[in-house]
């Protein structure tokens, strides 16, 4: 999905993982349809979730508000929740979120151990 300043996709990289890959400034109607997805697929059984904002600048309120609605309405099957993120802007919503979700939010702020916690969430 995309708009002309940002973008965001999911990724499945095994049926009980998924990946929110989202770049630049991620608007209104992309952050919706990103929660109803993520809500779709949590609906589907007990899923690990991470998002990936390293690249994301700047974001719409309702990319936060849906997401962090669609984890809370789905709660039994979120596994575990991880994110990364470097824009201060980005990190501050991620912590608003994570008060949201009752303190259930792992942060990493390295691609490496980012992208470890994916490759052994695969194996899980």
């Amino acid at each position: 999905m995309s708009e002309p300043d940002g973008t965001a996709i999911l990724e499945y990289p095994a049926a009980t993982v998924i990946v929110i890959v989202a770049k630049g400034r991620v608007g209104a109607t992309v952050g919706r349809r990103i929660a109803q997805e993520v809500a779709q697929a949590l609906r589907g059984g007990p899923k690990a979730v991470f998002f990936d904002l390293e690249a994301m600048t700047d974001y719409h309120s309702d990319m936060r508000t849906h997401c962090t609605q669609a984890i809370l309405s789905n709660r039994p099957n979120v596994t575990r929740l991880t994110v990364i993120a470097k824009s201060k802007l980005v990190k501050m919503g991620v912590a608003v979120a994570n008060v949201a979700l009752g303190g259930i939010v792992s942060t990493i702020d390295s691609r490496p151990a980012f992208d470890l916690a994916i490759r052994a969430a695969t194996r899980e």
